[in-house]
């Protein structure tokens, strides 16, 4: 999904993207890279997705626009992200 992501944003005119595999590596990219938005999925291993949101919202890009994308429809998890 993040391959298909990247390229729509490619051929939509984006020209600096960076790509993580998880969590972990994208909390590393933004310390190297600081980014206008991140896309981030819910189900990353080994940090998922809101754990990733919660530590973004904790440092200095506490106010970084995020989406997150997922599979997952069910309420809780909905909710969970949202408040992330």
């Amino acid at each position: 999904m993040r391959a298909i992501v990247a390229a729509i944003l490619r051929s939509a005119g984006a020209r600096h993207l960076r790509e993580a595999e998880d969590g972990a590596q994208g909390l590393e990219s933004l310390r190297q890279f600081p980014p206008d938005i991140a896309i981030v999925d819910f189900k990353m291993a080994p940090m998922d997705g809101v754990e990733f949101v919660r530590q973004v919202r904790k440092g200095k890009h506490a106010y970084l626009p995020i989406i997150m994308m997922t599979g997952f429809s069910d309420r809780g998890r909905v909710c969970e992200a949202r408040d992330a």
